[in-house]
């Protein structure tokens, strides 16, 4: 687990013409194993961000982390 981690950067946001106050946001979320970037997705809204998320922990990380090993594993960068 040392060096990998996930990168999330909201890269754009779209308001809605037909309903006040909506966005939704577009992120491009990375999958890092040192300085090497093995995947990048893009994933538009906050559900799917989360799912994407949970996806490449699932499959790339042992079961037994936890929220505080996540803390540290997960990075986001917003507007």
């Amino acid at each position: 687990m040392e060096g990998k981690k996930i990168l999330i950067k909201e890269i754009d946001k779209f308001a809605s013409k037909n309903f006040r106050n909506k966005t939704i946001s577009e992120y491009i979320i990375y999958f890092i194993d040192g300085d090497v970037k093995i995947s990048a997705h893009t994933e538009y809204g906050e559900q799917a961000k989360k799912d994407r998320v949970n996806t490449i922990l699932l499959t790339n990380f042992p079961s037994t982390i936890t929220k505080d090993d996540c803390k540290s594993i997960i990075e986001e960068i917003t507007n």
